[in-house]
């Protein structure tokens, strides 16, 4: 008898599982910190692997905190390899803008603080890995 109530706890707890979805979930916490002025908005990318980076990604936008931050929360993220990027959009236009030759007249950065040395950092310097809740920073400049 004991061996048949173990053996059903089993099975419901993995046919529960398995109707869930099958994964855990993941939170992704990032805080963006540097901003010089409460301008405008700060917005987050989150790229999935790296044939999605700086193409396709979750997005999120928020105000700036008084102590110069800012923190957006992504849900539901299954586990993986991501990087992020983070702009301080101070016109709040949705656009990182650019001067004359292409380079950004507005603070950005990505994930691990990478930065490129003529263009965007890459998805190996920006790269982490999420296998459960983590909390990440990325310094604009």
């Amino acid at each position: 008898m004991k061996k048949l109530i173990l053996t059903l706890v089993t099975c419901i707890l993995l046919t529960t599982r398995l109707l869930a979805g099958g994964e855990e979930k993941s939170t992704l916490t990032v805080v963006v910190k540097n901003l010089q002025n409460s301008e405008g908005q700060v917005s987050v990318t989150v790229f999935e692997g790296e044939g999605n980076f700086l193409k396709k990604g979750l997005e999120k936008a928020t105000q700036v905190n008084t102590d110069g931050t800012a923190t957006l929360i992504f849900e539901n993220l299954s586990a993986g390899v991501y990087a992020a990027s983070a702009i301080h959009d101070m016109n709040s236009n949705g656009d990182l803008d650019t001067g004359v030759f292409g380079i950004p007249t507005e603070p950005y950065g990505f994930s691990n603080d990478a930065r490129g040395t003529f263009g965007p950092a890459s998805f190996e310097d920006s790269k982490f890995t999420l296998s459960g809740d983590k909390q990440i920073s990325i310094t604009v400049k």
